[in-house]
């Protein structure tokens, strides 16, 4: 349970959970101007329908997940359901028109993207040999993975918060 706990501790840290996260506020900019999320004229509107899909896929999640920790056994029976919402959740982003003045927001949110389905099959591939310190050892390596990474800023950096993704 420990380890699971630290997956979501991570994923947490790494997308902003805490805060605007599930939200319907807009971001917080670093800087003295107002931010492009929160000024629908700027153009961003790539960027704010992804934070909108994001703040729904956390809400959409926690509504699977119940709140309650994950042990492999629960991991593995809400498969299909966690499939389901992130294969709708990405059709929904590869259907947003994105301007030449966001397609690096784009990018990078692709490039994010591939990095989340690659973490995440890897933990699904130990959750499917049934073993649980496969499962939790998976779940580390994840954890120091995100920990690891400057994905939180990145994304931040062109206005997308994505906790659950």
């Amino acid at each position: 349970m420990r380890r699971w706990s630290i997956l979501i501790a991570a994923a947490a840290a790494i997308a902003g959970i805490t805060g605007c996260a599930g939200t319907s506020e807009p971001l917080e900019s670093d800087s003295d101007s107002t931010s492009a999320a929160s000024n629908p004229s700027s153009g961003d509107d790539y960027v704010l329908r992804v934070n909108e899909l994001c703040r729904a896929l956390v809400a959409d999640s926690i509504a699977v997940r119940g709140g309650a920790e994950l042990s492999l056994e629960s991991y593995l029976d809400l498969k299909s359901e966690r499939v389901r919402l992130r294969t709708a959740f990405d059709d929904a982003v590869e259907s947003i028109p994105v301007a030449e003045t966001e397609q690096d927001a784009a990018d990078l949110f692709d490039a994010y993207r591939a990095w989340s389905d690659d973490a995440e099959a890897k933990i699904a591939a130990a959750a499917e040999t049934g073993d649980t310190a496969t499962f939790e050892a998976a779940v580390d390596e994840y954890g120091e993975a995100v920990a690891a990474t400057t994905w939180k800023q990145d994304l931040a950096a062109v206005g997308i918060s994505c906790p659950a993704r």
